[in-house]
């Protein structure tokens, strides 16, 4: 796919802001005379800001940069020595003493030793800040400070940057927390630069991804720049009759036809406007959605002017028409682009899950990456702050925070009941070791030793059905202020949402690793794809090529006997089988000959099985295997109508639960892909080799 012109490309992640220009002018606390107490308590020296908990104090700077209300900033600091268990407590207020940060506002949170970054949002008009602290503070150091406007960067060569205000990060389309942009449709907008952007009535090409909410008022802008004068800007919006919600594109005075479908109604959608120079003064418009045309219209006497800035959610001047909903993955091309490459921009970005005449995501269901960027969270398992109810303490305070007490004995905590043998979890700590060692246990063995100021997240695979914490060191003393237990799953990035489970499996980068005893199970059970026709498509390496024994790659599996079953299996022999049985009876497909060598396979092999009508077909890197016999993988007509396995979950690595022992693989698998009504994708085999040709993205 050609990225030819592509002048401006957005993505909004949090973890991917960028910052703009220090507004501290001593970040470092390194010039004491940069900087203004209240008195006594609370001084600037040896490169550190310094409160001894004498009294109510605040510090601001001798010249300071205003914040501008409704931007968002990115607001660092370290805390060092602090003298209590609270930590550092501040928050951060204007002139008039009011707090500029409704996000800290009053509540003096708690900082213990060590470095934070939070996202703010501006709400207070203000010429200068100050550090406020509240009077029961305890005692701290405070050796860097910063604040810096939030940005999302460009990602093309053009850097144009663009700053916040007021908007957030929601979960986009494939589940990922805090990845499409937010916006309330009251105040919320992005401001940036429109330095090379089209001018005049010169072809453009405007896409992007958006959610737009089904009350959206009128006029919603979703992108616009150029001056506020009849002809001279370009708007693209949300059509003002709110009910049809269809995009549309304006100039300043006059907006152009509207296209055919409406967009406002909360769902995920690729969007695209094609603006198509014609003659002097006039354009013709190309409306698209999700990779297809919807309609096209045209407009006289554009004259679009740079007036220096373009927005999103709302038009020049910032004066009103908010967008509500979400918005990822923004383009902005100075040509006209054609069918073929906005069905290719779609193609390449859609959400998984979405049924596309011509596309690789038709009919999926399932899309398990098995990597680590993937792994999605669950809610706390653990109870906070009272942890009264159902921990065992011994020697340790729990209140809003759970403390050890120094002890002879040691003092520990053992949480039971809530962990599943087997089952992989993230543990995220953060705290203190005065003194000593904090052990982390899962009732028999120690899985993680906490020394010192930590804040660690690790991986936590429970070999017990308890959660224990033991102080082993004579006279150690320690704080937990975070404690946070979740199951690990594996994202399902399609909009069906049917995550996996990890059961020991180690989840790595670029493919997740079996060991012959652990697997990973799917929360919701296969009748998503029924008793028609499907395919299960997978990478896969495995440790030896000819293992000892059969080792199920997938499965799904009725329990009892003359169960159903499908299953993918590496043989004994080095073959590849799939099973496809009904009440005990059914067929099996096996290759005629070995697929690997003896030992370790060196790469990534694509594996499919596909269940037609009559026929179960193997698949190795795109192309159709033949298979051991005749008879080989026939399906008959009474096999295919008793086919049921509602109840039942798919697994990869295993046959079926964890229960079962047997035939679990060994190797890596990555890229699970699970597609319905595979009868509607036209030719497999070229299909089969498109998935193969896609490779393992």
């Amino acid at each position: 796919m050609s990225q030819k012109g592509l002048i401006a490309s957005y993505k909004f992640q949090e973890q991917r802001l960028n910052v703009g220009a220090e507004l501290v002018a001593d970040p470092s606390f390194d010039t004491p005379a940069s900087w203004t107490s209240s008195g006594a308590g609370l001084v600037v020296t040896g490169g550190n800001l310094v409160f001894d908990d004498t009294s109510n104090r605040y510090i601001e700077p001798a010249v300071a940069e205003p914040l501008t209300v409704g931007m968002v900033y990115i607001f660092s600091f370290e805390i060092a020595n602090s003298a209590g268990a609270t930590g550092a407590r501040f928050t951060i207020r204007n002139q008039a003493g009011t707090e500029i940060f409704a996000e800290i506002a009053e509540t003096y949170s708690n900082y213990p030793d060590g470095e934070y970054s939070l996202i703010l949002t501006c709400s207070q008009a203000n010429t200068t800040w100050r550090l406020y602290i509240n009077t029961d503070g305890d005692a701290f150091e405070m050796p860097d400070v910063s604040i810096k406007p939030a940005l999302i960067s460009d990602l093309t060569p053009n850097s144009n940057l663009m700053s916040i205000y007021g908007a957030g990060f929601t979960t986009d389309r494939k589940g990922l927390a805090d990845s499409a942009l937010d916006l309330d449709g009251t105040d919320d907008y992005l401001l940036g630069d429109d330095a090379n952007f089209p001018t005049g009535n010169n072809s453009r090409t405007f896409t992007a991804w958006v959610k737009a909410n089904a009350t959206q008022d009128s006029w919603a802008e979703i992108f616009s720049y150029g001056a506020q004068v009849a002809d001279q800007a370009f708007l693209v919006s949300v059509n003002d009759d709110s009910s049809s919600g269809k995009l549309q594109i304006g100039k300043w005075g006059l907006n152009s036809g509207q296209a055919d479908t409406s967009i406002a109604d909360d769902t995920w959608h690729h969007i695209g406007v094609v603006i198509t120079q014609d003659g002097a003064t006039d354009v013709t418009i190309a409306f698209y959605l999700d990779g297809v045309a919807d309609g096209t219209s045209t407009l006289a006497d554009v004259d679009t002017t740079l007036d220096g800035a373009s927005q999103i959610s709302t038009r020049p001047g910032n004066d009103d028409y908010w967008f509500k909903g979400a918005v990822d993955e923004v383009k902005f091309f100075d040509r006209a682009l054609d069918a073929t490459e906005m069905l290719a921009e779609y193609n390449t970005y859609q959400p998984d899950g979405a049924l596309n005449t011509g596309s690789l995501q038709k009919g999926l269901v399932a899309h398990f990456p098995l990597r680590s960027k993937y792994n999605k969270h669950n809610a706390d398992l653990l109870p906070n702050p009272d942890f009264t109810a159902v921990w065992a303490p011994t020697n340790v305070t729990v209140d809003s925070s759970i403390q050890f007490t120094a002890d002879a004995a040691g003092g520990y905590l053992v949480y039971g009941g809530i962990i599943s043998t087997g089952k992989t979890y993230i543990a995220h700590m953060a705290g203190s070791v005065s003194a000593g060692s904090i052990n982390v246990k899962d009732g028999t063995a120690t899985n993680k030793v906490l020394t010192g100021t930590f804040d660690e997240v690790f991986i936590y695979t429970a070999e017990n059905v308890t959660f224990n914490f033991q102080l082993t060191d004579n006279g150690a003393v320690a704080i937990f202020n975070t404690l946070i237990l979740e199951e690990l799953t594996s994202a399902d990035i399609t909009q069906q949402g049917n995550h996996a489970e990890v059961w020991g499996a180690d989840v790595q980068a670029d493919q997740t690793v079996f060991d012959g005893t652990n697997h990973v199970g799917t929360v919701n059970d296969f009748n998503a794809v029924g008793q028609g026709e499907f395919i299960i498509s997978l990478w896969i390496k495995p440790d030896d090529g000819i293992p000892g024994g059969s080792e199920c790659i997938f499965g799904a599996r009725e329990s009892g006997a003359g169960n159903d079953r499908i299953q993918m299996y590496l043989g004994g022999t080095g073959v590849l089988a799939c099973w496809y049985k009904a009440d005990g009876n059914g067929t099996t497909a096996q290759t005629l000959s070995p697929v690997f060598s003896d030992g370790a396979v060196a790469d990534f092999h694509h594996m499919v099985m596909h269940v037609g009508t009559t026929l179960v077909d193997i698949y190795l890197d795109g192309v159709k295997q033949t298979l051991h016999g005749t008879s080989d993988g026939d399906i008959s007509t009474a096999i295919k109508a008793n086919f049921d396995l509602a109840g039942y979950k798919p697994y990869i690595g295993a046959r079926d639960d964890a229960g079962t022992a047997d035939d679990f693989y060994e190797g890596g698998v990555d890229a699970v892909r699970i597609y319905k009504d595979s009868n509607k994708l036209g030719d497999i085999d070229a299909f089969v080799l498109a998935l193969y040709n896609k490779g393992r993205s």
